[in-house]
């Protein structure tokens, strides 16, 4: 596919339609500590309700991203019309505008459901928000790191435990540390004991660019804009500021080395 104007246009969305997913998924992101939080106060409406029907997020993790979110949309009565963005001829456009008629997922939500429906939606919640702090560290969520640790990626699966040490509980998870446990593989048992601690501090310098470029990837930024345009997008958003050299160098090879680092 040839370059297309992007002055207004980036791919498939707008830079104000780039900022506004990214201001949702900073949004998101807090959410997701304030659940860890309340969850996790003696005494509170959800600590209880997790405590009588169960906390069982991590299975989740080994369903297919698609079937994973589409799960969540069923849950909040969104089947039907996500069913209608996926036949858009510009879905990404139709799901933002979607999104434009729906009030944010609160308590009255939850609040419609039995305790049990509430208690899956909430499982199902905390493994989507987890996905999404694993996309801003590694460009993948942790369904996605699982499947590569299905196919033998330790390295993944290590990826996988830092964002959430629940992964450990999985199929997979049981699976790779018995198999290590009878090997007496000792580097694989300790180096899952340093991933356990949080993902390198490294890391943590592009969070949202690194997210942004798995958007950037998904709506056709990277594939039909030239380097230059994208890198415009990227200090649209505040994203990216090259320290040194050339900018558009230096932001096309940071993409290079995640696009390497997603498929290895």
């Amino acid at each position: 596919m040839g370059t297309v104007d992007c002055a207004e246009q980036y791919g498939k969305l707008k830079a104000t339609d780039y900022a506004r997913l990214l201001r949702d998924a900073k949004e998101a992101r807090l959410s997701r500590i304030e659940i860890e939080t309340e969850a996790s106060r003696e005494g509170s409406k959800l600590a209880d309700l997790l405590k009588e029907h169960g906390t069982y997020w991590w299975h989740f993790y080994e369903l297919p991203l698609p079937m994973h979110l589409a799960l969540f949309g069923h849950l909040v009565g969104w089947t039907e019309q996500i069913i209608e963005v996926g036949k858009a001829e510009n879905p990404h456009r139709a799901f933002l505008e979607f999104m434009d008629t729906q009030e944010e997922l609160d308590d009255n939500t939850v609040a419609a459901l039995d305790p049990p429906s509430q208690v899956l939606l909430i499982n199902v919640l905390i493994a989507v928000m987890n996905s999404l702090e694993a996309l801003c560290y590694y460009g993948l969520t942790i369904n996605e790191l699982l499947e590569k640790a299905r196919a033998g990626n330790i390295i993944a699966f290590c990826n996988a435990v830092s964002i959430d040490r629940t992964v450990i509980g999985t199929d997979v998870g049981a699976q790779l540390i018995a198999h290590a446990q009878l090997k007496r593989n000792k580097a694989f048992l300790s180096g899952l004991f340093r991933r356990i601690r949080n993902p390198h501090s490294g890391r943590r310098q592009y969070l949202d660019l690194r997210l942004m470029h798995r958007v950037f990837k998904e709506s056709g930024v990277i594939s039909e804009c030239r380097p230059e345009q994208v890198l415009d997008l990227a200090e649209k958003l505040d994203l990216y500021t090259g320290r040194r050299g050339d900018p558009v160098k230096g932001l096309s090879e940071l993409f290079r080395n995640w696009n390497k680092e997603a498929t290895s």
